[in-house]
């Protein structure tokens, strides 16, 4: 699986903020299974499956609910209530936009042209990100801590973005990031401005830095001074595709005033 690294069934529920227990139960359902099983019944799963789960579990969550609250006096009843439907409202809406923006990347990138560069105005987007510490090499736990910060316990799954942020001239990551939507509960670390961007989009096994220099050398002719980073976007096509191995990558990066 590339150079990602299994993780183990505690590992994966503590990354995602869920109990241990409910892996167990949906495997023993046959509703979400781990990657790998050896003989001996231990379970191994990837970063491929983070929103296979959020799909998964966010189905079955809406078909259900699990009674918390007895009832003493009927109009607090009915402001409890009251109160879960507000919270649930707002975290189907949250989910709903980032479901769209999904399917709006996913239908984007069936109709792009590989390595074609054009600019192209963006609006601000605030990033979640998580920075790689000095001289670790091992992508899958920086993918794990980011995660794990980004999902939050008690709130819809909804599908996971993890780009990666590379300096111009480098070929190491340098952070990890998810976007975020409006009404989200975290605050950004770091919010991309507005403005003219260079957009581009390459498969997974082509080399990334193919495609940066080829951006770097469009803005040469172009008379374009870029910013320092490059931020590149996987697109998730197919159901358990990693983001350290995805299929179609979307890259960006500022165009300076």
């Amino acid at each position: 699986m590339n150079d990602e690294k299994y993780l183990t069934a505690g590992q994966f529920a503590e990354m995602l903020h869920i109990d241990r227990h409910l892996l167990d139960t949906y495997d023993k359902r046959g509703l979400f299974q781990p990657e790998y099983r050896e003989n001996n019944g231990h379970k191994w799963y990837s970063l491929g499956q983070i929103n296979d789960w959020q799909l998964c579990f966010s189905l079955n969550q809406l078909s259900k609910t699990t009674p918390t609250f007895q009832p003493t006096d009927y109009q607090d009843a009915l402001r409890h209530q009251q109160r879960l439907l507000e919270t649930q409202i707002n975290q189907l809406i949250l989910a709903q936009e980032r479901i769209s923006d999904s399917l709006t990347r996913l239908e984007t990138a069936t109709h792009v042209v590989f390595n074609r560069i054009t600019e192209v105005d963006r609006t601000i987007s605030p990033l979640l990100v998580t920075p790689r510490p000095k001289a670790s090499d091992d992508l899958t736990a920086l993918v794990v801590k980011h995660v794990r910060r980004y999902v939050l316990a008690g709130t819809m799954p909804s599908p996971v973005v993890v780009g990666q942020r590379v300096r111009r001239g480098e070929t190491m990551v340098e952070a990890v990031y998810t976007p975020l939507t409006q009404g989200a509960s975290h605050e950004a670390d770091v919010t991309l401005p507005a403005g003219r961007y260079l957009l581009s989009y390459r498969s997974g096994d082509q080399p990334a830095e193919a495609v940066f220099q080829g951006m770097v050398d469009y803005a040469k002719d172009h008379r374009l001074i870029l910013d320092d980073s490059f931020y590149q976007t996987p697109v998730q096509t197919t159901v358990g595709e990693s983001p350290l191995a995805p299929k179609i990558v979307k890259i960006i990066i500022k165009v300076r005033s």
